[in-house]
């Protein structure tokens, strides 16, 4: 029997609790004539389309530890809901699947990272089926969590993309207030009587360095200058692989344009009256935090 996380797409199973919803591993039976089943068991790194092992070698031993299944075992894998279709298993009508958005309000760290890791790793697998240099088919590798191409022996491992967040700072003009730079994107919807904002956040291009990153995201989206880069911690985002690196940046000179194309306001707000901000588990709302307590202790 193997207990495995349900994924589909964005989305987890979740069972219900007392307080919330909370993902859980469903058991999956290993029939004997199910030879890629079996296999599964072994704990390969990658075993059959819409399955991956949470925790295949040494390197990954700590994945799933905090995550239980219905029963006191572990759980040892993810699955996608194709997955269980094909194989004609169904889920308990007591569950939901519940987006990942949504659960990191209230998961703890572990359990963000084993989901986080789950979503990402189907996803790779879906897409990475043929081989980039030769195009022939790949196949689990057979000691590692990678894919190895059978003709040219390329081993394909999978991508994260480096993207940096910034929490930009100045004080008011007026007042003397911290204040943090926030904008209004496009993928927030329409704005309206409540609309959310975030911080400025881009992918890494090739040849430049996360500092670098930081400065040409800012001017590019909204036209302004900011110097004093500084370091605050990174996160995991499942959308679709990226590795945010966050950074706090001091306003330094320029006045906002803003990069309609992708924004549709971006103002500086005194950290004491803040619009709506990216939810609690995001690493958008967990710097934002950091700035606040900073100003909080230097008074």
């Amino acid at each position: 029997m193997i207990s495995a996380l349900v994924i589909d797409g964005d989305q987890i199973l979740c069972e219900k609790t007392a307080t919330d919803w909370l993902p859980f591993g469903l058991n999956i039976p290993a029939s004997s004539d199910d030879h890629k089943l079996s296999v599964m068991e072994s704990e390969e790194a990658v075993n059959s389309e819409g399955f991956i092992s949470l925790h295949p070698t040494d390197h990954g031993q700590n994945q799933a530890k905090n995550l239980k299944a219905q029963s006191s075992d572990r759980i040892s894998a993810a699955v996608s809901l194709d997955y269980l279709r094909a194989r004609h298993l169904t889920v308990p009508k007591s569950a939901s699947f519940i987006p990942f958005r949504k659960l990191i309000m209230s998961l703890p760290t572990a359990y963000y990272q084993d989901l986080s890791a789950a979503m990402q790793l189907l996803r790779w697998q879906a897409h990475t089926r043929f081989c980039s240099r030769c195009a022939a088919a790949l196949t689990p590798h057979p000691s590692e969590r990678a894919l190895l191409c059978a003709n040219c022996k390329l081993t394909h491992y999978p991508r994260i993309q480096p993207c940096v967040i910034t929490v930009v700072t100045r004080a008011n003009p007026q007042t003397g207030v911290t204040q943090i730079l926030l904008a209004h994107h496009h993928r927030y919807g329409k704005p309206d009587t409540d609309p959310q904002y975030g911080l400025i956040a881009g992918f890494v291009e090739v040849g430049e360095s996360l500092e670098q990153a930081v400065q040409r995201e800012i001017n590019e989206e909204v036209g302004l200058a900011v110097s004093n880069i500084r370091y605050l911690g990174s996160q995991q985002w499942p959308y679709p692989s990226n590795l945010m690196a966050a950074f706090q940046a001091e306003f330094d000179s320029g006045d906002i344009c803003v990069e309609l194309a992708e924004l549709s306001h971006a103002d500086f707000f005194d950290i004491t009256d803040l619009p709506k901000i990216p939810s609690k588990g995001s690493i958008a709302f967990e710097i934002i935090q950091q700035v606040i307590e900073q100003d909080r202790h230097s008074v």
